[in-house]
């Protein structure tokens, strides 16, 4: 939690204060224009979070692949030293209460502590999320699947990896060593279960992980992958809507009306976290490939 008290920000966030006075001298008349639209408040995010989008804007914003505003971007910045935040819940804010009534919450490893089954869900979170599943929309999307097909059928797995914010600055979207631990995850479950029906999905820097490591992947793991499915994906705009090297019509990425992620930037605002009500979608995708 962060402290009400703006003298706090000042002891405690040195570096940030000095960052942000840079900014807004270098910036001002973006300033002046972005104090228009503060009157509305938007969805709260950690000032944690305001910073680091922040830093992520500044650093990519000559990458022609990831274009950001710098006029929201200072809104942002200038929002966060104007009106100082009390927050509970971070980027990807999911209430623990309807967490706790799930059969599967944040971290699931029913594949690696279980027997073989039918279907295999190997799902990767979005950056900043806890365990290995996050809390939205991992949980909803295995809980759906196993309300679907059958608990018993359905073994729901998550991604170890950092899901640290910098992680998007890597090309495509991931690093390296973890699109290339998902693709040996993809390829344990094809190799131990090779029966099962491979379900890959991501949410976030989560979904540019299910590109890295479907691209990956040869040729036979693939085979054993009945459907791929993305939800905020931070690679739609520069892959084409598509999975590179994956069949397309077994794919489904899902964008919310107005989430910039899909849109080729790394702004995060109220629509890409706002990805549970799209679950059944998924799922009836996923029915038509694992029935």
């Amino acid at each position: 939690m962060i402290n009400d008290e703006s003298a706090s920000h000042q002891t405690s966030h040195p570096s940030i204060i000095s960052f942000c006075h840079y900014f807004l001298l270098s910036f001002p008349s973006v300033i002046s224009y972005c104090h228009l639209l503060l009157s509305s408040p938007s969805v709260s995010i950690s000032w944690h979070y305001f910073l680091a989008s922040s830093l992520l804007s500044l650093y990519t914003f000559t990458r022609p692949k990831m274009r950001f505003s710098l006029a929201v971007t200072a809104a942002f910045v200038a929002r966060a030293l104007a009106a100082p935040l009390t927050l509970l819940e971070t980027e990807y804010s999911f209430p623990r209460r309807l967490v706790a009534r799930q059969t599967v919450g944040t971290e699931a490893n029913e594949f690696k502590n279980g027997p073989c089954r039918d279907i295999v869900l190997l799902f990767a979170r979005g950056s900043t999320q806890d365990g290995n599943m996050g809390q939205q929309p991992g949980p909803d999307l295995a809980n759906a699947m196993k309300a679907k097909f059958g608990a018993d059928r359905v073994a729901a797995q998550g991604m170890s990896y950092a899901a640290i914010l910098a992680g998007n600055l890597a090309e495509g979207g991931a690093t390296s060593m973890e699109s290339s631990d998902f693709a040996d995850l993809i390829k344990d479950v094809a190799v131990k279960c090779p029966d099962a029906r491979i379900v890959v999905s991501g949410y976030s820097q989560g979904a540019a992980l299910v590109h890295r490591a479907m691209r990956s992947c040869s040729v036979n793991v693939k085979t054993h992958v009945a459907a791929a499915v993305t939800f905020g994906d931070t690679q739609n705009k520069q892959d084409g809507g598509r999975i590179p090297g994956f069949d397309a019509s077994k794919t489904l990425i899902i964008c919310n009306d107005g989430d910039m992620v899909c849109d080729g930037t790394l702004m995060v605002m109220g629509p890409h976290m706002q990805y549970q009500s799209r679950v059944p979608e998924a799922v009836n995708f996923i029915s038509t490939l694992v029935a």
